[in-house]
């Protein structure tokens, strides 16, 4: 109410100022308030003289020249006809104003600092108790989220389901130059940073996921000028705990209200010493407002923080003090132990009260019985052996259980009655208001039970006790507990990773056990005390005792095992072990085992703590003890007639490539791949060189050194280096279209970890989210709803660990394929990029070669043999017209072999007969030949004796002369 009246005059503008009468002083115009003239000022009460309290102001628009007129009035229910002159502030500055804790004087008009026991404070904006949410917010909600709502000493944002946000905004107009925001918050469950709470400035985030357990003050600057102010709760995950959601309170935003022209008092139970109004601490009280001190309560009495007067304390009760336990000795020939008592601080009893129960005297008592994990030896409580445990419940203390094989005793650390903090935890009371008083004790304390959060808190506070972890693989963290709460206060306990788990009053009475299971990524465990209300009594059971504290799996654990775990699949134990081992690469086991099986043949792992073995690829091999596969030759046979031989893609050293290829306008990678490397001992891809400064610090010279990835297919993408595949596998692929294609399909696998696109965004909002989300663990993203994203296997234990199952079952391993078509025309050959498309986290690739021909067999072949000259003749081997192979059946090289002439070798008997019969044939055809032609020219003659006599006959001349011979 002290704010609305105040803040209602400094609303005036200088049209709604009342009247004044105007008179000049040394040059400065002043105005005098008057009453109206429509009432009859007869019989009126007489009013007392004005003073600078009674001061108002108004204001005129701001100028375009950052000026703007200032007026100052007297309020009409006072006499200003004695009162100093006030003086108007023409081209004051539109920003000017005064430090808070100081108000404006319009006499001196200057500004100064308010007197003790007075504050200008209630001038800011303040928003602190929520009955109702302000009209002037505005409540925007996404995805049927449910709105903030009001809360009574804070606003509350609702548990969230996936991707839902809630937000409320408020409009602000800074009129000075150094305005700020403050506010309280709380963020109940982070979820791994899933839940967020998000403070915006005009749209612009300003404070990123504000998780907070405790309540925490946070501050920003606001510039000159209007604003809009958004607290966004959002979450990308299922929140469903009692207490899951955020909290706002105290929201003070300052330079909302232009000049104060005087200074009000402090309300009753506070005080102020520099102009800012502060609760009376516990023990003391104001009953007057203005109050410069507050005075403390008599011997016997007590207050809360804020109080206006004292109460009587009351009695002490055997609950009031404590008792603390020194070592176990031998005291009068027997084990036991001394045991002291001392009030419980700060006192909330009176020990003077006649009825109080005193401190009892110190005394020895019997040594406490052996906790879990001890078993006593000689009267002392020594830890259980190596692998062998005890609950701690059993009646027999003279020894431990020891495990079965295929299971563990985790070595503990346990802390209960007697025992001191865990080295390195840390305790601290919050106070919800920022006010340390509030807060009983410095946080959680030692007691005859164990461990107390503190009584007497006046509230609201939060108590917290961090212990650290320090746990070898996988642990568990129990204890036992009981509440002393009321309905609205809370025990809450969470590890570094888990959701906290939230108890409220229904398990007063009780003495109660939890158990919590964490693993070598949680480094500490949280117990916090919550109390939402101030306390009505000092004696008010709200608290939390812990009686015992047992760590399972601690690295420097003090007592033995102090119960048997089962080994997780894909580890071992001996029944002599304290911890689990993992099984090796190339074996596994299925839980609860004594020993590691090796895979089988054909089957492989390369990881450690496997619970199973994967098959080899198609005609590949378990290799390297089973913890990869290797092709059985460099090749592999399909059928009887199809066989393929890819020695040829072998090389000496290193692996084919670069292979250079545009994957976008700007954007080149380079690719390497082995198809005949029987282990990946001898296969690198080489990433770019990477530039370090040298270690002499007298000669700073760059060096470079090449870093190796073993794999069988590789991409080097500008700075980084993708395993497109460490395995492979062979297959046969065969294409029938105008002509018949076949060849060889070679799948790399077991490549790099890859998040594939998230199916199902539907909005951009959400896809920014999950990016955002991915962001955080520097997973740098372009666009999910068109790309994969190589994870490093640090980035996939950081989905594991964040519990994200939803992104998880898109984490697959990258895979390239690369079809080796035959082309008996290219001997080798190079790659060409098919698909480069990483939606699938895969690659693929089209690669002419003859390598992916069938091995040559000798039905391939056709045999010339050419003529048998001189006896010898040479024969060869030529392929097939038709036949596409290569490699395989080698034929014989060209050869010259023997062979039989047509012709008989004959004796020298056989060859003289031959020689006769020849002569014997030549003499006879010349004979023959003679008297054919003797024959030929007796013809001839009576042919032409004939022809003659028929010319003679005719008259004609004789061809003949007279001796008969032709003429």
């Amino acid at each position: 109410m002290l704010i609305n009246l105040l803040i209602l005059p400094l609303a005036l503008t200088a049209h709604q100022l009342p009247s004044f009468s105007s008179r000049t002083h040394g040059g400065q115009s002043t105005y005098r308030y008057h009453p109206s003239n429509t009432r009859s000022v007869i019989n009126q009460p007489k009013l007392e003289a004005c003073t600078l309290d009674d001061v108002r102001v108004g204001y005129g628009e701001c100028r375009p020249n950052g000026t703007r007129t200032v007026f100052f009035q007297y309020v009409p229910t006072c006499d200003n006809t004695s009162s100093p002159v006030l003086h108007t502030r023409y081209n004051s500055s539109c920003d000017f104003s005064c430090q808070e804790g100081q108000y404006y004087d319009a006499v001196k008009q200057d500004c100064f600092d308010c007197p003790a026991g007075t504050t200008s404070e209630y001038y800011a904006l303040t928003y602190s108790d929520w009955p109702t949410i302000p009209k002037e917010f505005k409540l925007h909600t996404v995805n049927d989220a449910k709105p903030w709502e009001a809360f009574g000493s804070s606003v509350h944002a609702p548990a969230l389901k996936l991707f839902q946000e809630t937000s409320m905004s408020l409009d602000v107009d800074i009129h000075t130059p150094s305005g700020n925001v403050s506010f309280k918050y709380e963020c109940f469950d982070d979820e791994r940073g899933e839940v967020e709470l998000v403070f915006l400035i005009d749209g612009v985030e300003k404070g990123q996921n504000l998780y907070s357990s405790t309540f925490s003050v946070i501050h920003f600057p606001l510039s000159f000028g209007k604003h809009t102010l958004t607290w966004l709760y959002r979450s990308n995950t299922v929140n469903d705990g009692p207490l899951d959601g955020a909290r706002v309170t105290d929201i003070r935003i300052v330079g909302a209200h232009y000049l104060v022209s005087h200074c009000v008092k402090c309300p009753t139970g506070s005080y102020s010493t520099e102009g800012k109004c502060m609760q009376c601490p516990r023990g003391t009280y104001s009953k007057t407002p203005g109050a410069s001190k507050c005075e403390t309560c008599e011997k016997g009495k007590w207050s809360q923080p804020g109080s206006t007067e004292c109460q009587d304390l009351p009695r002490c009760l055997p609950t009031d003090y404590t008792a603390t336990y020194g070592e176990c000795e031998m005291i009068d020939g027997e084990y036991k132990r001394m045991r002291t008592f001392k009030w419980i601080e700060p006192l909330h009893c009176n020990p003077d009260h006649p009825w109080s129960k005193p401190l009892p005297k110190a005394s020895p008592g019997p040594c406490p019985r052996c906790g879990p994990g001890q078993f006593r030896k000689a009267g002392i409580c020594s830890a259980c052996p190596q692998g062998s445990f005890r609950t701690g419940e059993e009646e027999d203390e003279s020894q431990c259980q020891r495990c079965a094989s295929g299971s563990i005793a985790p070595p503990a650390i346990v802390v209960s009655a007697g025992s001191k903090i865990i080295k390195g935890s840390t305790t601290k009371c919050v106070s919800d208001r920022g006010d340390p008083s509030d807060c009983a004790t410095d946080g959680w304390m030692e007691s005859h039970l164990g461990f107390t959060s503190g009584v007497g808190h006046s509230g609201p506070v939060q108590s917290i006790l961090v212990i650290p972890l320090n746990i070898t693989t996988k642990g568990v963290v129990s204890f036992h507990f009981s509440t002393h709460l009321q309905n609205t206060s809370y025990f809450k306990f969470h590890t570094t990773s888990s959701t906290p788990t939230v108890v409220n009053s229904s398990l007063n009475g009780n003495i109660s056990r939890a158990d919590v299971k964490v693993t070598n990524e949680d480094t500490n465990i949280t117990f916090i005390f919550l109390k939402t209300r101030p306390s009505t009594s000092p004696a008010e059971e709200d608290y939390i005792d812990i009686y015992q504290i047992t760590i399972n799996g601690a690295q420097d654990a003090h007592v033995g095992g102090t119960r048997c775990d089962e080994c997780q699949p894909g580890t071992m134990a001996t029944s002599q072990q304290d911890s689990c081992s993992d099984c090796p690469p190339g074996t596994f086991s299925k839980g609860n085992a004594s020993s590691c099986s090796p895979c089988l043949d054909g089957t492989y792992t390369s990881w450690k703590g496997s619970e199973m073995c994967r098959p080899c690829g198609k005609h590949t091999d378990s290799a390297d003890n089973f913890t990869t596969c290797k092709p059985k030759i460099c090749g592999f046979k399909h059928n009887d007639t199809h066989s393929f031989d890819l020695s040829s893609l072998r090389i000496d050293e290193g692996m084919h490539g670069p292979f250079d290829a545009q994957k976008s306008q700007s954007r080149y990678s380079q690719f390497y791949f082995d198809f005949c490397s029987t282990g990946l001992s001898d296969v690198m891809c080489l990433p770019p060189k990477q530039s370090f400064l040298s270690n002499d610090e007298k000669n700073k010279t760059k060096k470079t050194v090449v870093g190796k990835i073993k794999t069988y297919a590789c991409e080097i993408d500008g700075e980084t280096v993708k395993d497109l595949g460490n395995k492979m596998e062979f297959d046969f692929f065969e294409r029938i279209e105008k002509k018949m294609e076949y060849g060889v399909n070679v799948t790399f696998y077991d490549g790099s970890l890859c998040f594939k696109t998230k199916k199902g965004l539907s909005s951009n909002a959400q896809t920014e989210r999950v990016e955002k989300y991915f962001n955080k663990y520097g997973i740098v993203t372009p666009s999910l709803s068109n790309t994969s994203q190589i994870l490093s296997q640090d980035e996939a234990n950081a989905l594991v660990q964040a519990n994200q199952a939803s992104l998880l079952q898109n984490v697959v391993m990258f895979s390239t394929q690369v079809l080796l078509k035959c082309n008996p025309d290219v001997p080798v050959g190079r790659p060409v990029p098919v698909s480069l498309d990483m939606s699938n986290c895969s690659y693929s690739f089209l690669w002419e070669t003859a390598a992916a021909c069938r091995s040559c067999r000798k039905e391939d072949f056709d045999t010339i043999t050419t003529d048998c000259i001189k006896s010898q003749q040479k024969v060869r081997s030529v392929k097939k017209g038709s036949s596409q192979c290569f490699g395989g059946y080698v034929p014989d090289a060209e050869i010259v072999q023997s062979c039989k002439s047509p012709y008989v070798k004959l004796g020298a008997l056989e060859t003289i007969l031959v020689v006769a019969i020849v002569l014997v044939v030549i003499v006879g055809g010349i004979i023959i030949i003679c008297l054919l032609r003797k024959k030929n020219k007796t013809l001839q003659f009576q042919l032409l004796e004939n022809s003659n006599r028929q010319i003679e006959k005719e008259g004609g001349t004789s061809m003949f002369d007279e001796d008969g011979d032709k003429q």
